[in-house]
């Protein structure tokens, strides 16, 4: 039994040329395409393989999702009859574009995709032929590695390097019996592994949010924008349940053209991104990000909570100044603050890069290319979608372990702004992460009562958690300290509500006040050093001029764990949250 030598799953599409000139080879080309699948395989969760067809005609002879292992396709292969007329390659290589790829075909979203086309001629040239070449450009677009062998002297040599992409994916073999070689289907072999593996594929889950330009300035390169987008979102797939994707197409007017919820599939998203229409006027990004900002991420339009958020601005030009135009780097930093990542390119030298990076916040969320044919460059366009799954795929920056219980401020003054304070919560949860096995964390609301909210072994995930904390209604009274910081000494750390033995323990306090004097309040300092005397740190975060500073430093055992908000806006600071995150990190590791 021969083994496959290559790890990688990816789908193989083979187009197998079956005109009149290869009777006599018929069967050395199609051995010689059992060898290469004999390298990876063929199974329903491995490497998937599919063969068309092609002469006058084209057909799908073996769909990817037709056999589940190596034999059974072998066989099918041997059975394809010859068609014996003339060399369509372009009806092959549209055939495959059309269908193949399709998800009721068999082929898999984030999956690396192979075309792999062997020939003894070159295009034949008849009424209603198209180019070969053009359309194996949209297939690289969707994001599909073609690799060419041409057998014979009779090949055009130029027009299948063309059709692959260049020189490195093209092969020329001067006989049929060179198919034999091995070392020749060795290199082969080698190629196509190399290429399955280095086709980036995302797992992240995220809600991607295309910004499209859609100016005047676009009109003769529309499509090259369009393309890149497709090839982009083709590292993560669309699916209801996977990533989801949108489209903002904008110009002196901003409109929704593709909600997040409206396809369920990457083929039917791709194919409305063909159908947008230019524009054509001025360049109003400012439009395009506060229509993100008010409408895309709303759950009613698809998005979902404690799912990476996205967003992707592609521009050839700088933001035009008119009447009633808002500061795009405004929008920009409150959909950061909302916790969406924006990814900016600037297309040509139109753009103003200042901008850019000012939208993007901050040079490493900002590229730059100097013409619309670098959004063809294969390397540029793999630096984007690395860069998209890396931000797409977080991972918590603080590997200890603790059980951290946050006391959430939901006093009347807070009214306006308790949705700025929960985000901070949510914020500095997600450098631990949320997991049975990990951090753990619960939630205290206090007023004039305070209510255990969220119990420490409630939630075994970061966006269940998260998606509890958006829920917590605003209580709206007084500013009860004392019987938060009770309830947290009384019942959180108990074991019966998830605490665990030798596990470092964290207590987070927030609040925009001080402690409400009424009949039968207790001295909340007291209860704190109760609290620490149980091996309890405590982090205290005064927001606005209202709080009593020296109460919060007594409440934090020492200003070395109390920090200060000038107002609720400091709390979207990225700087001052990452202060505050490495706090609570060196204080688990070190309670630890």
């Amino acid at each position: 039994k021969v083994e496959p030598t290559c790890e990688a799953i990816v789908d193989i599409v083979f187009l197998l040329d079956s005109s009149g000139s290869l009777r006599k080879y018929y069967q050395n080309e199609k051995d010689f395409l059992k060898s290469v699948i004999s390298a990876f395989g063929v199974s329903f969760n491995g490497t998937r393989a599919a063969v068309i067809t092609f002469s006058y005609h084209a057909q799908l002879s073996i769909k990817l999702n037709k056999y589940s292992n190596l034999n059974s396709f072998k066989e099918a292969v041997d059975n394809i009859v010859l068609m014996g007329s003339t060399t369509r390659i372009d009806k092959a290589l549209r055939l495959a574009q059309k269908e193949v790829f399709e998800l009721e075909n068999g082929a898999r979203p984030g999956v690396a995709k192979i075309l792999f086309l062997l020939t003894d001629g070159s295009q034949t040239q008849e009424r209603g032929s198209e180019n070969p070449v053009a359309i194996a450009n949209e297939l690289r677009s969707a994001g599909v590695t073609i690799i060419v062998i041409g057998i014979t002297n009779a090949v055009n040599v130029s027009e299948l390097s063309d059709i692959a992409g260049g020189e490195e994916n093209a092969y020329a073999t001067e006989s049929f019996e060179k198919l034999k070689d091995v070392n020749f289907l060795d290199v082969i072999k080698t190629k196509m592994c190399e290429t399955a593996k280095v086709e980036p594929t995302c797992e992240a889950i995220v809600d991607i949010v295309f910004l499209l330009d859609s100016s005047g300035s676009l009109r003769k390169y529309y499509q090259n924008e369009k393309d890149f987008l497709k090839s982009v979102i083709s590292a993560f797939g669309v699916s209801f349940n996977g990533t989801r994707a949108a489209v903002i197409t904008f110009s002196y007017h901003a409109q929704l053209s593709i909600k997040l919820n409206k396809y369920s599939n990457l083929n039917s998203f791709k194919e409305a991104v063909d159908n947008i229409v230019l524009m054509g006027s001025t360049t109003r990004i400012d439009k395009a990000l506060r229509l993100a900002q008010k409408e895309v991420f709303e759950l009613e339009n698809g998005a979902r909570p404690g799912v990476a958020k996205i967003l992707f601005l592609l521009t050839d030009g700088s933001q035009t100044q008119e009447r009633g135009s808002e500061n795009p780097v405004a929008i920009a930093n409150e959909l950061r603050s909302a916790g969406v990542t924006i990814i900016v390119i600037g297309i040509t030298n139109a753009v103003n890069v200042s901008e850019l990076s000012d939208i993007a916040g901050g040079e490493e969320n900002a590229y730059a290319a100097e013409s619309f044919e670098k959004l063809k460059d294969v390397n540029f366009l793999d630096v984007i979608k690395t860069k998209m799954c890396e931000t797409a795929t977080f991972q918590p920056t603080c590997e200890a372990v603790v059980d951290i219980v946050f006391l959430l401020d939901s006093s009347g003054s807070l009214r306006k702004y308790y949705q700025n304070e929960k985000d901070f919560l949510k914020s500095a949860i997600s450098a631990f992460g949320v997991s049975v096995n990990g951090t753990r964390a619960a939630v205290i609301t206090f007023s004039y009562h305070a209510q255990l909210s969220i119990k420490l072994n409630k939630y075994s995930n970061l966006n269940s958690f998260k998606e509890a904390v958006d829920n917590i209604v605003l209580m709206g009274s007084t500013t009860r300290i004392d019987k938060a910081l009770r309830l947290a000494q009384k019942e959180v750390f108990e074991l019966e509500n998830g605490a665990r033995p030798g596990v470092a323990k964290i207590l987070f306090l927030l609040t925009d006040g001080s402690q409400t004097q009424e009949r039968g309040s207790e001295n909340p300092v007291a209860i704190a050093n109760e609290l620490r005397s149980a091996g309890v740190t405590i982090i205290v975060i005064g927001i606005t001029n209202a709080v009593d500073v020296s109460e919060l430093f007594d409440i934090a055992g020492g200003e070395e764990n109390a920090y200060f908000a000038d107002s609720f806006e400091k709390l979207k600071d990225v700087k001052f949250l990452e202060v505050v995150k490495r706090k609570m990190c060196e204080t688990a590791n070190v309670t630890l």
